[in-house]
C-alpha cells in the first residue's frame, strides 16, 4: 500500500507531500489544479519514461519519493530479497530528474535501473486510466487475481520454487549434453587424426627428415643462389679451385721426380683435388 508520497519541482508543483491511510481516497479538485500530475509522479516512481519536459521552469532537478507498506504485496517483497533490495517491510522509491545529465532511480537507497522499476512497479500499483486497464490485461496478473481469491499462494509459492527448481537442472542437463556432444566431436577428431598418422606408417626418426626437408624447402631460393656462387668458385675454369689444384697437382708431381721428399706432399695434394671433385659433384646434384 502507497502510505506517502513527495514531490518536488515537478511541473507546476513546488513541493508536496502526501500522507496516505489505508481504505479508500478520493482526491479532487477542478480541472488545472494539478490532479493528474500526482498521478504523473507517481508512474515516474512506477518506471515511465522521463520526459524533461517536466521538470518545473527555472529548476535544474525534480524529485519525487514514494514509500510503500509491503504488508499487502508479498509478491513485491519477494522480489526485492531475490534482487537484494528489501528492507523489513517497506520499500522507499526515489526519482530523480535531471534537466542536464541522466536521471537516476533508488529503490531503499540502492540505484537501479528504470527496468527495475517497472518489474518493482508491476508488484506495487496498479494504474487504471479511461482507456486503459494496464495489469488487468496481462495474464500474469489474472493468475495472481484468480490464485489469490482461490486462496492458494502457498501452493503457487511451492509451484513457483518447484519450477525454478526444474529450470536449474533443466539447465545443467543442457550444460552436460553440450559438454557430451564437445567430446563426442573432439573424440572423432582425435581418431580421424590416428587414423591419418597410420597410414602414413610413419617410421622413428622421420620427423627430424621432414623438418630438416621443410627447412630445406623454407631456404630453397637463399640456398640455390648460394651454392651456384660457391660452385662457380669452384669450378671456374681460370680462377676457380678446381682449376687451381689440378695445375698444382701436375707441378708438383714434375718437382717430385727432382726431389723425393715432395712426394708425400704430392699425394696429399692429388688427394685434396679428389675431394674437391667429388664435393663438387654433390654441389651440382
Amino acid at each position: 500500500m502507497l502510505q506517502h508520497i513527495q514531490v518536488r519541482d515537478l511541473v507546476i508543483v513546488r513541493e508536496l507531500s502526501l500522507e496516505l491511510a489505508s481504505g479508500m481516497t478520493a482526491l479532487t479538485g477542478e480541472t488545472g489544479a494539478g490532479k493528474s500530475i500526482l498521478i504523473d509522479a507517481l508512474g515516474l516512481v512506477l518506471g515511465n519514461k522521463v520526459d524533461k519536459g517536466m521538470i518545473r521552469s527555472g529548476r535544474d532537478q525534480a524529485e519525487i519519493n514514494a514509500e510503500f507498506d509491503l504488508e499487502d504485496a508479498p509478491e513485491a517483497k519477494q522480489w526485492l530479497q531475490e534482487n537484494a533490495l528489501d528492507s523489513e517491510d517497506e520499500c522507499i522509491i526515489r526519482r530523480l530528474l535531471v534537466r542536464h545529465g541522466r536521471s537516476r532511480a533508488f529503490v531503499n537507497n540502492r540505484p537501479v535501473p528504470a527496468s527495475l522499476l517497472v518489474e518493482l512497479g508491476n508488484r506495487l500499483v496498479s494504474l487504471h486510466g479511461q482507456h486503459e486497464h494496464q495489469l488487468m490485461m496481462k495474464s500474469n496478473a489474472q493468475r495472481s487475481l484468480l490464485d489469490a481469491y482461490a486462496g492458494h499462494r502457498q501452493l503457487v509459492l511451492r509451484m513457483r520454487e518447484a519450477y525454478r527448481s526444474y529450470r536449474l537442472k533443466e539447465q545443467q542437463l543442457q550444460e552436460l549434453q553440450r559438454q557430451s556432444l564437445d567430446r563426442a566431436q573432439r573424440l572423432d577428431f582425435l581418431q580421424f587424426q590416428i587414423g591419418e598418422l597410420e597410414q602414413l606408417q610413419l617410421q622413428p626418426g622421420e620427423l627430424d627428415k621432414l623438418t630438416a626437408k621443410q627447412r630445406q624447402l623454407a631456404n630453397a631460393e637463399q640456398l640455390g643462389e648460394d651454392l651456384a656462387t660457391l660452385i662457380g668458385q669452384l669450378f671456374d675454369d681460370e680462377h676457380g679451385s678446381q682449376a687451381g689444384l689440378a695445375r698444382a697437382c701436375v707441378l708438383l708431381e714434375r718437382l717430385s721426380g727432382l726431389d723425393g721428399q715432395l712426394l708425400p706432399a704430392a699425394e696429399l695434394l692429388d688427394s685434396a683435388r679428389i675431394q674437391v671433385e667429388e664435393a663438387l659433384s654433390l654441389l651440382q646434384d
